[in-house]
């Protein structure tokens, strides 16, 4: 339904009372502050809420990609500078059945690298195997905790350990 996106109702406000037009244009950004707790969801979403409707269609978006994360920032959002990460889902070979033990092998298997310190990464299905890509900068540091990385990655479920040679 317009004006809905994943359960959430997008708020708007008339361009000009006296036009007429019916246009609708998004609320404008909250003042800058730095935020915490319940808030910071409702003001994420509202920081957003111009590129709701344009992100069906990046192709045809008027803004750039950093566009988004200057809104968040201005409106004191802390997750302005984090690492996009994608679904879980994307880390499943295409046309592989995607279930709730591959997702959850994989976050789980995610969140043990995290611990460890790395960041930026992904590790993506092959096989029944965990394939981690990494930045070039952490290369080093993977194959220095290799025996770690296995032991804990094997611990969550995984067949296999390899990682990409090609950087992330």
């Amino acid at each position: 339904a317009p004006g809905r996106v994943a359960g959430l109702r997008r708020v708007h406000r008339r361009v000009s009372p006296s036009s007429g037009s019916g246009r609708f244009a998004p609320q404008a950004l909250p003042p800058t502050k730095t935020v915490s707790g319940p808030e910071t969801l409702a003001r994420f979403f509202r920081a957003l809420s111009p590129f709701v409707y344009r992100a069906s269609s990046p192709c045809r978006a008027e803004s750039s990609p950093w566009q988004p994360r200057e809104m968040s920032r201005q409106a004191g959002l802390f997750t302005w500078n984090k690492p996009a990460y994608a679904c879980l889902a994307t880390r499943i070979p295409a046309g592989e059945m995607i279930t709730d033990e591959k997702l959850c092998r994989i976050e789980a298997g995610e969140n043990e690298l995290f611990g460890m310190g790395f960041s930026d990464f992904r590790i993506r299905l092959f096989h029944g195997a965990a394939r981690i890509q990494l930045p070039a900068g952490q290369m080093g540091t993977a194959l220095e905790k290799r025996k770690e990385i296995t032991g804990k990655l094997e611990a969550v479920g995984f067949d296999g350990i390899l990682l990409d040679l090609k950087e992330r």
